[in-house]
């Protein structure tokens, strides 16, 4: 800190200095991500996939049905079985939200734009509700697991962050 710049320029400075640190030490992970999505998911946090997992599974099955109710899971993956633990999340969620397990098809799907597409029905009702697994999901949790923070907190960020970021749901009926 010179003498002429004040206090709060060299704080500024300093907090500018170090998120552009973090940033740089996060790419060459978010790099890697991105590359494909089979690659990324190796790359991937399975306890981090899982908590998304739960996270889209809960959110869906209390907007779709009540507790008890059969939910049905149509589950498209394009990544292959690199993201195995995101479905699994999706199914513990929608467990723990209805009392019981749903029933799931799973297909593998050619590469897409998309990490995969979840269809879920609740059989009683006939509503549905579409999820979309942005491609995108995986550089996100590689930055996120880059981070010099405990698992919890890492977990905390999945949980809480923003869903535009990792996905989009869509209710049909």
């Amino acid at each position: 800190m010179s003498f002429t710049e004040s206090r709060r320029d060299f704080v500024l400075s300093g907090a500018r200095a170090g998120a552009a640190a973090a940033v740089v030490g996060a790419m060459p992970t978010a790099f890697a991500a991105s590359s494909g999505a089979s690659a990324a998911g190796a790359a991937a946090n399975a306890d981090l996939l899982q908590a998304l997992g739960s996270r889209i599974g809960l959110e869906v099955a209390s907007h779709i049905g009540a507790e008890g109710d059969a939910l049905t899971l149509a589950y498209l993956d394009a990544a292959g079985d690199s993201v195995d633990a995101l479905r699994a999340g999706i199914e513990q969620g929608m467990s723990w939200q209805m009392g019981r397990a749903p029933v799931t098809v799973e297909s593998p799907s050619a590469s897409s734009s998309l990490l995969g597409v979840a269809l879920v029905t609740n059989t009683a009702s006939g509503r549905t509700a579409r999820v979309e697994i942005n491609a995108t999901t995986l550089s996100m949790l590689a930055m996120i697991e880059g981070d010099r923070t405990p698992a919890s907190s890492k977990k905390l960020s999945v949980l809480t962050a923003n869903s535009d970021n990792f996905y989009r749901v869509q209710y049909l009926a």
